[in-house]
């Protein structure tokens, strides 16, 4: 269950019915939030300030097995049982990694997410997927481990960098972009450079398409969740090349360069129309929203073998899975609130041609007369 609201309001009213079940208390955070997040949550939430905390340090490159054995030995020494909670204080490193090692804890310990970061709030912190990276590959170790709640409160927002804004927006245009009802990509496209308010009810909207998804597919079983990771083929190549080569760049803006690669993949394919195409390049690019990755030519060989890593790959074929923009409902047929997915196989010679428009993109006054040629 998502909460979105202020702490005060959702969490101590469902901590206090919840409490007596729980035979001890734990929140997992990472540096930067303990600094400046924590205070903050204990005195919202009115968990007692004595709370056991345990701190990791704040980064991807930190969500691997060595710190999720860290995090276990110290689960061992606080002698934590079945029934205890851990409370997952932070972004998408935290939850992911709080939730995996919860899900292999005893066979699985109870979780809550409390997510301080927009990408956390949208994406990370909701679903249940778990995991660590393992050699620059993202997630490629996990598991399914549903939180036994989600607690989005706005005011964590409040003081976001632009690059924590950038990253989480990016997958709110993500979830525009598959949301059958257009109001949202509307909206983003009438206010291209610039964010949308980031208060509940924006939050709200983009949120609900990834429960719907979700709700249909919980456990990516029927391709239908894969639909959640359209851009994340490229993008989790791009962030991976670029965390390895010294380069790092935030989540949501790896995602966002992958959307626009994936996008002129489906109009390759002729599943997605120019206008759209258009319509996301302008998005995010307009303003300087999303500069240009600090991608090189000679990236494309190294993006291309972690490409080959991807966990969607079938049958040795690298997988993309983008919305049907196209698709048309019977009429009198109650359509979800997302468009139907489709999984295409890329090969190398599409791989380097969808990275040459994302170069494209970012040249002076590209309008899409490539896509046209």
């Amino acid at each position: 269950m998502v909460f979105i609201g202020t702490i005060q309001a959702h969490f101590q009213e469902w901590f206090a019915a919840q409490q007596a079940g729980f035979s001890k208390v734990m929140i997992l955070t990472d540096a930067h939030v303990h600094a400046h997040c924590l205070t903050l949550f204990l005195e919202k939430s009115g968990l007692p300030p004595e709370t056991p905390v345990l701190q990791i340090p704040a980064g991807e490159a930190h969500k691997t097995l060595q710190t999720a054995g860290w995090v276990w030995e110290k689960m061992l020494e606080a002698r934590l049982d079945k029934k205890a909670l851990l409370i997952n204080l932070g972004g998408g490193v935290v939850s992911d990694l709080g939730g995996f090692c919860a899900a292999l804890w005893k066979r699985g310990m109870r979780v809550v997410n409390v997510p301080t970061t927009l990408l956390a709030m949208v994406d990370a912190a909701i679903g249940g997927k778990t995991g660590v990276d393992m050699h620059y590959v993202k997630n490629i170790i996990g598991t399914f481990h549903n939180p036994l709640a989600v607690f989005v409160d706005p005011d964590f927002l409040q003081t976001l960098p632009l690059h924590e804004k950038r990253s989480g927006f990016g997958e709110m245009i993500k979830h525009a972009f598959l949301a059958s009802d257009t109001l949202l990509i509307k909206a983003m496209h009438e206010g291209a450079g610039s964010f949308l308010p980031l208060d509940a009810a924006n939050l709200a909207n983009s949120i609900s398409v990834k429960t719907d998804v979700i709700a249909v597919d919980p456990l990516e079983t029927k391709g239908i969740r894969h639909l959640l990771n359209f851009g994340h083929t490229f993008g989790h190549a791009f962030e991976s090349c670029l965390m390895e080569s010294g380069r790092p760049v935030s989540h949501g803006e790896a995602v966002v360069a992958g959307m626009l690669c994936e996008a002129f993949v489906g109009y390759i394919k002729g599943h997605i129309p120019l206008e759209q195409v258009m319509r996301l390049h302008a998005i995010c690019t307009s303003n300087n929203l999303y500069p240009q990755l600090p991608l090189q030519k000679d990236d494309a060989d190294p993006l291309w073998r972690l490409m080959q890593q991807d966990k969607k790959n079938a049958h040795s074929e690298v997988m993309v899975c983008y919305p049907d923009v196209s698709f048309s409902y019977e009429k009198g047929e109650k359509p979800p609130n997302f468009f139907p997915p489709l999984h295409v196989s890329v090969d190398r010679a599409l791989m380097q041609a969808a990275l040459d428009f994302y170069f494209e993109c970012y040249r002076p006054g590209f309008s899409g007369q490539v896509l046209n040629a």
